[in-house]
């Protein structure tokens, strides 16, 4: 994976299909991305580096309950709620943890907010959703036989 101020290169991974029966027998293809992100509680800026996938069906970013658990000194019964009528994906992130100013240093990209799952929320990635997304345009396999998407930065 090449990760750049202008372009990130993300090859495909195949893991388990988690909404398809195990009689179905479907591989699901992510892009996944690993990707350093701090935010803000308060006075405490809050660094760490997790795993992501991109995720066109998710309008907010998402970052895993677990990740902040352990790097966050601040405890999350400080963090503010949101009152939001939208209720996460697939309807199990329950009511969000909202942050501000998200921040991945490395791809030089801020966000206004993202969200914090809860714990029922099982996977080992993050959602980069289409708040993320939309700064981005997106080229999957751009050459024969290559299974990965390019994204170039959207200059504004």
């Amino acid at each position: 994976m090449v990760k750049c101020r202008n372009r990130l290169e993300i090859e495909f991974q195949e893991w388990p299909c988690h909404w398809a029966k195990p009689s179905d027998n479907l591989p699901l293809f992510y892009l996944p991305v690993d990707l350093c992100v701090e935010f803000w509680v308060g006075k405490e800026c809050v660094p760490f580096c997790d795993s992501f996938i991109l995720d066109t069906g998710s309008p907010s970013t998402w970052i895993r309950r677990e990740r902040v658990e352990k790097c966050a000194e601040t405890p999350l019964s400080e963090f503010g709620q949101t009152k939001t009528s939208w209720s996460g994906f697939d309807g199990k992130l329950g009511q969000p943890l909202e942050v501000q100013r998200v921040r991945f240093p490395h791809i030089e990209l801020e966000l206004p907010k993202a969200f914090i799952t809860n714990e029922e929320y099982d996977k080992p990635f993050g959602l980069l959703g289409m708040d993320f997304l939309m700064k981005w345009v997106i080229h999957f396999n751009p050459s024969p036989g290559v299974k990965m998407a390019v994204l170039d930065r959207i200059e504004t």
